[in-house]
């Protein structure tokens, strides 16, 4: 009931728990933050909230941009432009424009020198330089020179490349482990990743090999074993592209 009378009072957004189990809260155009029992921990106040990450969480006040701890305090004032998310003990902050990355007590560990950027996965993050995507490691070292039109992240130890508008896939040495013949091309998860060929979305192996055939108008990550996929509707696959029905769902 108590949860109830919270919804009705406020209009909660919330994309995910974090680690303190908070949930934002969207206050008369304000932002804060509750708990999982619906208490208010800190009071809506800020122009945006993003969600908890590595205990800490990025919001916006007068225009500028810093990260609070769980108690609502400030361990980085709002002084950026625009900040992502804490990821590896990093967040990337833009300057003007240019971004770089700062540890949890604000410290700038790397200068503010390039266009873009991303958080970084498995060590690596890309980075934009003249217009051109590459990696770096946590030491703002370069590990991957720029030479891409795009690339994600890295996931099972491969990341996805664009070039001359085809998609591929390097290794974290750059290596190109699978070439670019892809029209489009998605992360790895649970050793399958989703690829688009003639206008259709199928699956390959860390190989490049296709082991779900492109037959789909869409497709999704695998997680737990199954898919989203559309033909038509909605449904769901398992790694052999098989339909799971809800009879399998019980089992």
């Amino acid at each position: 009931m108590k949860k109830f009378l919270v919804l009705l009072l406020f209009f909660i957004i919330s994309y995910s728990l974090t680690g303190e189990n908070y949930i934002r809260l969207l206050q008369k155009d304000q932002w804060g933050f509750l708990d999982s029992q619906g208490n208010i921990m800190i009071p809506a106040q800020f122009d945006y909230a993003g969600d908890f990450f590595e205990g800490y969480a990025r919001v916006k006040k007068n225009g500028k941009w810093g990260f609070i701890d769980p108690s609502g305090k400030y361990t980085v004032k709002p002084q950026y432009d625009f900040v992502l998310e804490f990821s590896e003990g990093l967040a990337a902050v833009k300057k003007g424009k240019l971004w770089g990355y700062i540890n949890p007590k604000g410290e700038l560990i790397i200068s503010h020198k390039y266009e873009l950027c991303g958080n970084f996965f498995e060590g690596l993050a890309w980075i934009v330089v003249d217009k051109k995507y590459g990696f770096i490691n946590q030491k703002g070292k370069t590990a991957i020179k720029p030479q891409f039109e795009m690339t994600g992240i890295f996931s099972e130890g491969l990341a996805w490349y664009k070039k001359e508008g085809l998609y591929g896939y390097i290794d974290k040495t750059g290596r190109k482990t699978i070439q670019a013949v892809f029209e489009l091309a998605g992360n790895f998860n649970e050793g399958l990743a989703w690829i688009k060929i003639n206008g259709k979305y199928g699956y390959i192996n860390p190989k490049g090999k296709i082991v779900i055939d492109p037959v789909f108008e869409d497709a999704g990550d695998f997680q737990n074993g199954k898919s989203v996929v559309i033909v038509s509707e909605k449904y769901t696959i398992d790694k052999e592209g098989k339909k799971i029905t809800s009879s399998d769902e019980e089992k």
